[in-house]
């Protein structure tokens, strides 16, 4: 998959991970189990380091808005299509009780966090999104290869939020396994 930029909305930059650079626990079975740690910026270095002004601006992790958008794919996958993932979503299910329950009490500490460190790695062909909280940690479980969004979105030259969504009609492809299957095989590398 690829890094783009949105022509209708240039405030956006849109990473699709391919099923390998998500982690471990969220890859899909059928290749060798092995993570990147980071996102393919598909030779567009110049372009994501001048749209991140950087890498000097302060970057901010919307994981509500994230749990929001993803909701209904994460529900029907965890209920259709688990047997596809490596660890059958188990820890994809533990990672929204524990933000649901952060919702339902409003903790905006674990809702809205900084990432440690972001930038490209030294090969400039991967973004790296780093940090040691817990809350990192549930971030990249969310990160289904192929079938989630990372979406930076600059709201200031100085301020970018991050956030996941639904890659484009997947939604319509999870309500049985037997879709899911052909959505693999149909839009995926193997």
């Amino acid at each position: 998959m690829a890094t783009s930029f949105d022509p209708i909305h240039p405030d956006l930059m849109i990473i699709v991970p391919p099923n390998s650079e998500a982690v471990n626990d969220a890859q899909r079975f059928g290749m060798v189990e092995r993570s990147v740690g980071s996102y393919y910026v598909s030779n567009k270095s110049a372009q994501v380091i001048s749209f991140l002004s950087g890498f000097k601006g302060h970057f901010l992790i919307d994981l509500a808005f994230s749990y929001e958008k993803c909701r209904s794919l994460f529900a029907s996958l965890i209920t259709n299509c688990s047997g596809f993932y490596r660890n059958g979503l188990t820890k994809l299910k533990s990672t929204l009780s524990v933000l649901q329950a952060n919702l339902d009490s409003k903790r905006e500490d674990a809702l809205y966090f900084s990432p440690d460190e972001i930038n490209l790695t030294e090969s400039f062909k991967y973004l790296h999104i780093s940090g040691q909280s817990t809350y990192m940690r549930y971030f990249k479980e969310m990160i289904l290869g192929d079938v989630v969004e990372i979406v930076i979105k600059q709201v200031s030259t100085m301020l970018f939020v991050i956030y996941l969504r639904p890659h484009g009609n997947i939604e319509s492809w999870v309500s049985s396994g037997e879709l899911f299957g052909k959505w693999i095989q149909e839009n995926t590398s193997k």
